[in-house]
């Protein structure tokens, strides 16, 4: 499908259900999402997802020795504001892979796609991500909730994980212009403007 002198990125199949677990379980970062992981059904259902033909998702794979790396994609296509997702294994991020396959992805989407621009939702302590993505330009476009308009449910969030909070969740709150323990009920959204 699309490739550079390093990876390819291949259509994600049906096969690599199991591949894609690996990536979801090696990258789990809220503590309550684990709970989920409990629910194989709901895997299955995320993994069968990203299957959809509203949605278009590729495995990542390292040209050299055919390793699988993670996978990216695109939400929901044809829409004005395209969400980018990427999740690659531990042992492949800090190499340059997430940045060249987020980089192909956008090259085959705009060749196909007429958009106003990407947006990349990103959970608040997930830093790996945050720096992909500042890195290929995104900046702070807000905060998206987790649970819907449920205030209930956000407040009751936000106080039993308080203790979460650090400083480096700190910087990013002011980052992104809100207060520290709305990121603990909320995701990260930047915009990402092509040329």
């Amino acid at each position: 499908m699309a490739e550079d002198e390093e990876i390819i990125l291949t259509r994600i199949q049906e096969s690599e259900f199991e591949k894609y677990k690996e990536v979801l379980c090696d990258n789990i970062t809220f503590s309550g999402m684990k709970l989920l992981l409990q629910n194989p059904e709901y895997v299955k259902s995320l993994f069968e997802d990203l299957l959809q033909d509203e949605g278009f998702y590729c495995s990542i794979w390292r040209k050299k020795n055919k390793i699988f790396c993670g996978y990216c994609g695109v939400k929901k296509i044809g829409v004005g504001r395209p969400e980018l997702a990427i999740e690659l294994l531990k042992a492949m991020q800090g190499q340059g892979i997430g940045t060249r396959a987020i980089h192909l992805l956008m090259a085959v989407y705009m060749r196909e796609n007429e958009f106003e621009y990407f947006r990349c939702r990103v959970a608040s302590d997930n830093y790996v991500s945050q720096h992909l993505f500042e890195k290929l330009g995104a900046i702070p476009n807000g905060i998206s909730t987790l649970f819907g308009d449920n205030k209930k449910i956000q407040k009751l969030i936000e106080d039993k994980n308080k203790h979460l909070i650090d400083e480096k969740m700190r910087r990013t709150a002011e980052k992104f212009g809100v207060e520290p323990q709305k990121l603990l009920s909320h995701i990260l959204e930047y915009k990402l403007v092509t040329d």
